[in-house]
C-alpha cells in the first residue's frame, strides 16, 4: 500500500510512503515491518530510506467507564473521595484507545490502519492520500 502527500518544495511533486512489508504476532500482539519513504528534496533529488516499525499495545488502566456505583464526586487520583472503596473495588480496564496494535490486527484492512498510526503518530503527515 502507498501513501502520497504533495510536496511541499517542488510542485506537482509527490513524497510517497510505502509499507513493504509486514509480520502479525497476535501472540504478544505486536505489528512489525518496513516502511519505505521516498521524498524529493529541493534539488529534486530523492531522498529514500527504509524504516523498521513495531507497533504494539499501550497498557494504560482507566476506570471503567460502564461503573455506576461510583460515590459522590469520586475522583481516581484521590482516595479521599473513594468512600469505603480500596484500589481492588473499583473496576479497571485496559484504555482501548491505547491498543494499537490490537486495533490494526482485529482490522479487516491493517495496511490502512497502521497508515492511520503512523498519521497520528507523526510518522507520516497528515493529508494524504492511500493509492
Amino acid at each position: 500500500m502507498k501513501y502520497i502527500i504533495a510536496n511541499n518544495l517542488i510542485s506537482g511533486t509527490y513524497d510517497t510512503y510505502e509499507i513493504l512489508d509486514f509480520f502479525v504476532n497476535k501472540g504478544i500482539k505486536c505489528v512489525s515491518g518496513k516502511l519505505q519513504k521516498l521524498n524529493i528534496m529541493e534539488t529534486g533529488i530523492i531522498n529514500s530510506t527504509i524504516e523498521n516499525f513495531t507497533i504494539a499495545d499501550t497498557v494504560e488502566i482507566i476506570v471503567d467507564p460502564a461503573w455506576t456505583a461510583q460515590p459522590l464526586d469520586f475522583e481516581i487520583t484521590n482516595p479521599l473521595t473513594w468512600g469505603e472503596l480500596s484500589w481492588d473495588d473499583i473496576p479497571k480496564i485496559q484504555n482501548p484507545d491505547k491498543l494499537y496494535a490490537s486495533i490494526i490486527i482485529e482490522s479487516n484492512n491493517t495496511e490502512r490502519y497502521i497508515i492511520d498510526y503512523f498519521q497520528q503518530f507523526g510518522v507520516v503527515p497528515m493529508g494524504g492520500e492511500v493509492v
